[in-house]
Parts: C-alpha cells; structure tokens; sequence
C-alpha cells in the first residue's frame, strides 16, 4: 500500500488515501480497468477509525505521490 494525493474535478482541497497499490504505474493500471479507486482516509474520524472511500476514475483531474 501506498499513499497518494487525489485531486478531483469539484472539489478544491486533495484527497489523500492510501490504497492498494505500490507505485503509481499499479495504481495507473487500477484507474484503467476499474470505475473506482478504493483505498483509506489517512486522518481517523472523531471515534478513532481509519474511513475506507471509494473515488470514482471519472473525477480524478491528477494524482501525485504522496511523502
């Protein structure tokens, strides 16, 4: 797994998930074949969890690796 920096078509602040993927060429392979991108919000919610999220391929505008 790995983090990336989502940046999507209507909304102005990035999305950061980690998501089942390695490398950004795995994750390029993901976006292609698939309608969603699944992977975990990196920042818990008020009860502790780490949110799972789903992004729809259709919005994604850029992806950068995150640090």
């Amino acid at each position: 797994m790995a983090t990336f920096r989502f940046h999507l078509i209507g909304t102005p602040q990035p999305v950061e998930l980690d998501v089942a993927a390695d490398t950004i060429r795995e994750l390029s392979e993901i976006v292609s074949r698939q309608r969603f991108v699944e992977g975990r919000l990196l920042e818990p919610d008020s009860d502790g969890v780490l949110l799972g999220m789903l992004i729809a391929t259709s919005r994604i505008q850029c992806v950068v690796e995150a640090t």
